[in-house]
């Protein structure tokens, strides 16, 4: 602009700008800089160090987060350095949910047809039972498992045997069992019951 023949210098805006400190011990932490006043400053506390967990942000002098519990964030920048600081604290111990049987293993056989399975631990929830073999049934009471065998019932029948892992679920947590069986056939000739026996040759002369 020229007035009466002479040059006028027009005023220059200067923009300050101020540093942002981002104080953590994660693993690649990030949002340092320089930032004029109303800037938005993103701002990752990173990866927590083992053991640990990210809590919240802190800040000094005070900001305005715009969500100070997430690790990942960002904040208006004040006309002043800020200094934000990750807070870190250890990681909660929730002991995890545990199922116990007692025995831990058993036999059905033609003497002992019934077994009790005691289920103890720290699960809760309807307990369930998976991998039964043939001739094996479950009833499931309380803290209870009833291992019932079923004997074959027809003449000649070949007799139930082997050892199976049976599967014992509460909640999310299962526990194996192991079950021996040997079950024969019920059947029993009958009064005066006597097997046919193929004639000889003499007989048939």
């Amino acid at each position: 602009m020229c007035v009466q023949g002479r040059a006028v210098e027009q005023p220059i805006d200067v923009v300050t700008e101020n540093t942002v400190t981002v104080n953590s011990t994660g693993t690649g932490a990030a949002g340092g800089g320089n930032f004029a006043q109303g800037a938005t400053v993103s701002i990752n506390a990173g990866t927590a160090p083992s053991g640990q967990q990210f809590s919240h942000w802190t800040a000094s002098p005070t900001v305005t987060f715009a969500n100070a519990n997430n690790a990942n964030t960002t904040f208006t920048m004040i006309g002043e350095a800020v200094t934000v600081t990750a807070n870190f604290v250890p990681l909660s111990t929730v002991p995890l949910p545990t199922i116990t049987l007692n025995p831990t293993g058993t036999t059905i056989n033609n003497t002992n047809l019934s077994r009790i399975i005691n289920v103890g631990g720290t699960a809760t929830g309807a307990i369930t039972v998976s991998g039964l073999p043939t001739g094996i049934t479950s009833t499931v009471s309380d803290n209870t498992v009833t291992l019932t065998g079923i004997r074959p019932t027809a003449q000649g029948a070949s007799p139930i045997t082997g050892t199976h892992s049976i599967t014992i679920t509460r909640g999310d947590v299962s526990q194996t069992l192991s079950l021996t069986i040997n079950l024969t056939t019920t059947w029993t000739p009958p009064q005066g019951y006597s097997p046919l026996k193929p004639k000889s040759q003499a007989s048939l002369q």
